[in-house]
Formats: structure tokens, sequence, C-alpha cells
């Protein structure tokens, strides 16, 4: 048996050796060729060559939109999300978060303390984005050195790019959740003044009330450990179910912009508001005369934005890039009796 394997094997050898295009030479023997041919399936820019990059765009991005930027994305290959209720939600690329994963705002940071703690929101709206790019590998260490899980950033229409074809060009996008009864829409609005201005102006709003869960709130073991606590309060625990407690909100957001577009270049700024209320889920304690705070986190930044671009055609400079951002951020956790335990 192992002859005839061995027959087998040469006798394929052999035939693969001589296909069609073999030249032989006057001995009989198969004539190397020295010409090797490399083919590619289409042109990659060098600096891409070795950066894994996911991009949702258009209709993807429609179809994967949830309410935060963690939840759109955890359907990425590599991709999860940390998940405090529906409200506070931050992409895991490769099992890195927090600080090892940089959330930018087209090139730039979001100005928040999402990378502080997982209860804390990203302050990015997905329904007005337009593109969302996640970069893994080497490259996203061109982002800072600690940006060693990845990157994701997020584009978006505020300072605009093109000057549209129409007299008014308007995208909205609307959407609505059974699990938390959410409510969303997002409009944006971009007029051309002539053939090179552009305005822009944008707005968005989002509710949602607590989220319907399966079952009770406490998992089996600590609803018998509620039941045997002699607690009458802390044995109306284990009877919590249907719906997570304090996971409701209401976030909004406006923006404008302006942006000179020209065959060699574009400048553009832009001013936008994020305001957004809502509640941590309770962790609820099991231990007599602890009690179970009720948080909800205020949030709200002013932000301004600037980026220019200038194309010299080739030369000792190609073109030159600009972008610049600035923000007030502040968050307060404001207590069940409304006052504020933390502000940041």
């Amino acid at each position: 048996m192992a002859l005839l394997i061995l027959s087998m094997a040469a006798v394929a050898a052999s035939g693969a050796a001589l296909s069609p295009s073999t030249q032989i030479d006057e001995h009989g023997h198969a004539i190397e060729s020295q010409t090797i041919v490399v083919t590619a399936p289409f042109v990659r820019d060098r600096m891409e060559s070795l950066t894994p990059v996911s991009v949702l765009t258009q209709e993807n991005l429609a179809r994967a939109l949830r309410s935060t930027i963690g939840e759109t994305l955890a359907r990425q290959p590599g991709v999860s999300a940390t998940s405090f209720g529906p409200n506070a939600s931050r992409p895991i690329l490769r099992g890195f978060q927090g600080e090892r994963v940089r959330i930018l705002t087209d090139g730039i940071g979001s100005f928040d303390v999402s990378n502080t703690s997982v209860d804390h929101a990203v302050v990015i709206n997905p329904l007005l984005a337009d593109r969302i790019e996640v970069v893994r590998g080497p490259s996203s260490l061109l982002y800072g050195s600690s940006a060693i899980g990845g990157v994701v950033n997020v584009l978006d229409a505020r300072i605009p790019r093109v000057v549209p074809d129409e007299a008014i060009h308007s995208d909205s996008l609307a959407s609505y959740g059974s699990a938390a009864n959410e409510r969303s829409i997002g409009s944006t609005v971009d007029v051309p003044v002539g053939d090179k201005l552009v305005l822009h102006a944008d707005g968005s709003y989002a509710k949602s009330a607590d989220l319907e869960i399966g079952g009770h709130v406490l998992s089996p073991p600590l609803r018998a450990q509620a039941l045997a606590s002699g607690d009458p309060d802390i044995e109306a625990l284990a009877d919590l179910k249907s719906k997570l407690p304090n996971s409701a909100s209401r976030t909004w957001t406006a923006g404008a912009g302006a942006a000179l577009i020209t065959d060699t270049g574009n400048m553009g700024f832009s001013i936008s508001r994020y305001d957004s209320l809502y509640g941590v889920p309770i962790r609820y304690s099991l231990t007599p005369g602890v009690e179970n705070e009720k948080v909800q986190i205020d949030v709200r930044q002013w932000r301004a934005d600037a980026r220019a671009e200038a194309q010299f055609g080739g030369g000792f400079f190609d073109r030159v890039r600009f972008r610049a951002g600035y923000a007030g951020y502040q968050h307060a956790e404001i207590h069940e009796d409304g006052s504020v335990g933390t502000r940041f």
C-alpha cells in the first residue's frame, strides 16, 4: 500500500510539473523559468499594508446602528462592548478597553471621560455618523502610544467635505428599539452658498424607558440569599423582574458648521452641543443597612472644531492638513434626593 501511494504521488507530481507551458531541454528535463509573476487584486497604499481596518458606511452603518457607539460596533469582527444599560457602552477591541482604545471624532479626541469608567458615556452620537472606522494592528500606535488595542474613528458631516449638487441636501434617520421603548431621530442639512461655500446644521433626539429584561433582576443564587436574609427590604429585591430599574435616558444634540471648498483645498469650522441625562443600573447590596444608590449622570459638552487642507500638486510638499478641537465638558452624578455626589 505504501508503494502504491508513493507511485501515485510521483505521477501526480510529474503531471503537475509537465504542464502545457513547461519548457523541456534537449535531455528531456524541465527548464526552470527565471521569471516570477506577482499579481494583486487591487491597489493598496503601503501605509495600509499592515492595517486591519473595518469600515461602516451607508447601509451597513444604518443596519448596525444602536444608541451607543459601543453597541453599534459590537457585531464587528474582533469587537465587543462594555455595557452599563442602554446608555453607556464603549468598544472593546481584541480584549482591550479604557485607555487602551482611543475613540476619535474625525481624527481628534472625543473629549470625555469614558476611558475612566464603564458607566461614563462616550460623547458621540452614532445617529449623525457618516462613517465609522475601526483600526487595529501596529498602525494604531500612530494615534498615541497607549492605543495598543486599536482606534475607533467616527466621521460626521459637521464640517462639509463636498459641495452638494442640489439647493438643499438633507439626510434623516429614525430608529425604534422595543426592549427599552427607545425612540431616536437625527437629521442633517447642507446648503451651498455659491459654488464654494457650504453651510451645515444638524440635530438629534433620543429617549428611552427602563430596559425590559427576561426574568428577575437578581440571579438565582442572589435571590436565594435575599430570601434567606430575614430583612423585609432585602427580601423584596428577590421579586424585582421584567425591567432593569434606573436605566432610562434622554439625549439631544445640536450642531452647525461651514466650509469653504475649492479645487486645491478646503477650510471649515463647526460648533456643537451634547446634553444627556441617563440612569446607572443599580448594583443591589444584600447587606442589611447598606443603601442601594440610585444615580443619574447628567452630561453636557460644548465643542468647537476646525479643519483645513491645502494641496500643492507635488513638489517638496504635496499637501498640508490641519485639525484642531476644543471642548468644555462636565458631568455630575446625581443621587435620588437631587444632591450631587461626584462632579467631573
